[in-house]
């Protein structure tokens, strides 16, 4: 018999996003060189990037799912980069009022 605690811990941790480290590691130069189209830094030392692994392209940019929540990412914090090391989208937010926003996405690497 499948212990449902377990169960639930397997399948919610299938569909979390997943914590990337940005000061180290083999992708910290690719994070560093993240920049809105106003200049800023998508990245801050709380690690707030996290791979997506679900989203859905919209009219208005994309939809992903981050935490259990589905989070609309506007066009203007779609950056057009085609040199994504993590073999996923990346999601980078902020908190407001607790709610995240998106502050950039990063497409998938496609090929």
């Amino acid at each position: 018999m499948i212990n449902h605690c377990a169960l639930f811990v397997i399948i919610s941790l299938a569909f979390s996003p997943i914590a990337i480290a940005h000061d180290d590691g083999d992708f910290a130069a690719w994070f560093r060189s993240l920049h809105n189209e106003s200049g800023m830094s998508c990245c801050s030392p709380s690690r707030d990037c996290k791979e997506i692994n679900s989203y859905v392209g919209t009219d208005n940019g994309y939809k992903v799912i981050y935490n259990g929540m589905e989070i609309n990412v506007p066009w203007s914090a779609v950056l057009q980069r085609s040199d994504n090391p993590t073999g996923h989208a990346v999601l980078c937010i902020s908190l407001i009022d607790g709610q995240p926003l998106a502050r950039c996405f990063i497409r998938a690497s496609e090929g």
